[in-house]
């Protein structure tokens, strides 16, 4: 049976380069994250995942690891305006530590 997007995720079960996961992990550890949603419909790509705000339509972030130095990670943050086509995508922050990552992903949702 195929997760549905809005069920609970088990981190370490993702099928995700560890990087991704030690982000996640991370976040989850400093954070409360429940207000996000990880979306599992594109499993396919072991190098990325799409985080989703459960709250606030359209508010979202994208994180990669492909193209990037060792221990780095590329971040899309989408906001809702962008989502509806009212404004164009923000060029990706890329090159980010973990620490940097982190820091914009809890900026761009509000997490404390």
């Amino acid at each position: 049976m195929k997760p549905q997007v809005d069920d609970p995720v088990n981190i370490w079960a993702l099928p995700k380069v560890a990087t991704l996961r030690l982000l996640l992990l991370t976040l989850s550890n400093s954070v409360d994250i429940r207000r996000l949603m990880i979306d599992q419909t594109n499993q396919g790509n072991r190098q990325a995942v799409h985080l989703s705000d459960r709250q606030i339509k359209g508010l979202s972030a994208y994180l990669y690891t492909y193209a990037q130095p060792e221990h780095c990670y590329g971040l899309e943050l989408i906001y809702p305006d962008q989502a509806n086509g009212v404004l164009p995508p923000y060029r990706p922050q890329e090159g980010l530590n973990l620490e940097q990552a982190i820091e914009q992903l809890c900026l761009h949702f509000e997490l404390n």
